[in-house]
């Protein structure tokens, strides 16, 4: 399970399956970040998401989120409504994430 993050891999089973450590929720925490840090650097880069069909859309749906809400939040402030309107749905995000996955969302 902790080789999966170090390759690359995201696995959003291990809470179902019983496997989640504090570990495995730090190493998902810097996995994230550097995914995020690929989208706004435009440089790619792969990453291989294992989990069920719903764990996995709920993943892509909270990482889009997410990243829309910081692209909002440098572009336009906190205070902007357009930020508020992507904080609101960022959250519904990642509450469908944390329902499908059992893990919680390291962001938000």
């Amino acid at each position: 399970m902790q080789d999966n993050l170090s390759t690359g891999v995201i696995d959003l089973g291990v809470a179902r399956r019983e496997e989640l450590t504090e570990n495995y929720l730090a190493q998902l925490g810097a996995q994230l970040e550097y995914v995020l840090k690929q989208m706004f650097s435009g440089t790619g880069g792969s990453m291989k998401v294992k989990g069920t069909r719903s764990e996995i859309e709920a993943f892509k749906r909270a990482l889009g989120s997410e990243r829309n809400y910081l692209d909002a939040y440098m572009r336009s402030g906190l205070d902007n409504p357009g930020t508020i309107r992507s904080r609101h749905k960022l959250t519904k995000s990642v509450m469908d994430f944390e329902r499908a996955t059992g893990l919680k969302w390291p962001f938000g």
